[in-house]
């Protein structure tokens, strides 16, 4: 470590030691400008005008005790301080290296004179010093940042190490798990969730790592209150600098309600098979604009005398005596679409068989899929 053009400054009121120690610096090629404060008040106004690059403190001057320097962590402080004693004991340069001192020398000719190497060591130490405090606090912004960033998202977002550990969580999923972000660092989902819903999760991160890209799915969670809630999830890996699978990033959008929804209309539409199926009267489902028959019950089936896949995708104006040359729909269906919902209309029908029959016929127009379609329930005169 070159020190020949530091700026040291050495508070000792001892001048023949601040000569000895101009002379060991000298010999050993470092000829530096050195300032002397000889007590410990014009110390504190040497540094209050110029800080120096480096400083060698006695800890006995005559208007003070040179312990009384403040005592930073080496690598919060401004400047690397030495500090020497002159007692000829250890005892008190033990007590200011635990209070956390960079060095501190027990004055004698043979520490002296290894002074340019102490001092080298100790300015190395406290610029490997400095650079680890820049690196952390580095990280720290990097890392508030990141927090920043994840806290502006609605919905639970996470960072995860390739081993499935998080590394940071949002606000909305410490309100999700009910936990802290400091509680959930370095732990998996495993220990968030109960046994049966994790194992999906835990399986999705391995893909995300092995494959190196991203998923999505849905998945259910228990909270904390017991409640079981749906969420769309979306996951993907986190790419270093050398190409390579380094995280997992993800973010999750509850969707219980939707879940629920469908999970209603599942039962809506079980339903309104079970009665559809179930119905006495010949129950008929048709495009009403094309009158092509979408769905039909058994009871229409028996009527009828066709089997559903005959009727599926056809006209409905098969199922009537020709008229005009049959058709797209016949002129009791073109009533009913135009408006003539719930009116009763008496038809004939013609069966598989050939047989025609009277029947009575009843409609009503409802929408499916976004386009109108008549419902007819038929029965015999």
């Amino acid at each position: 470590m070159n020190l020949a053009h530091l700026d040291i400054l050495v508070a000792d009121d001892n001048t023949a030691r601040v000569e000895f120690i101009r002379r060991v610096l000298k010999g050993a090629g470092i000829d530096p400008p050195i300032r002397v404060a000889g007590t410990l008040r014009a110390y504190r106004e040497a540094v209050d005008a110029r800080p120096p690059d480096f400083a060698l403190v006695n800890l006995s001057l005559s208007d003070g005790n040179g312990a009384d320097v403040p005592i930073t962590p080496p690598e919060a402080a401004p400047f690397p301080v030495v500090f020497i004693t002159g007692d000829g004991s250890n005892r008190l340069a033990m007590d200011m290296l635990e209070r956390g001192a960079l060095a501190c020398l027990v004055a004698s000719d043979g520490t002296l004179a290894a002074l340019p190497r102490i001092m080298a060591r100790a300015f190395r130490d406290w610029k490997l010093m400095q650079e680890r405090r820049r690196t952390v606090e580095a990280l720290r912004q990097s890392e508030r940042r990141q927090k920043a960033i994840l806290d502006t998202i609605p919905d639970p977002a996470w960072l995860k190490d390739t081993e499935g550990r998080f590394l940071a969580v949002n606000h909305a999923w410490t309100k999700i798990f009910g936990r802290t972000a400091d509680e959930a660092l370095g732990r998996t989902i495993a220990d968030f969730l109960p046994g049966e819903h994790a194992p999906s999760s835990i399986q999705s991160d391995l893909d995300v790592v092995r494959d190196g890209t991203a998923a999505h799915y849905e998945e259910s969670i228990v909270d904390p209150q017991g409640r079981l809630r749906w969420f769309e999830t979306f996951k993907g890996p986190i790419i270093d600098d050398q190409g390579a699978v380094a995280g997992i990033t993800g973010i999750a959008r509850e969707i219980t309600r939707r879940r629920q929804a469908e999970q209603a209309l599942l039962e809506n539409e079980d339903r309104y098979r079970r009665l559809f199926e179930e119905a006495l009267g010949g129950g008929a489902l048709a495009d009403a604009e094309t009158g092509i028959i979408l769905d039909c019950n058994r009871a229409f089936l028996e009527l009828t005398g066709y089997d559903k896949r005959e009727l599926i995708g056809r006209p409905q104006s098969m199922l009537h005596p020709l008229e005009d040359g049959r058709p797209a729909v016949t002129r009791s269906f073109d009533r009913h679409r135009a408006g003539k919902g719930g009116e009763l209309i008496v038809e004939r029908l013609l069966t598989k068989s050939g047989l025609v029959k009277e029947v009575e016929i009843k409609a009503t127009v409802v929408e499916i899929g976004g386009r109108p379609a008549a419902w007819t329930h038929s029965g015999l005169k």
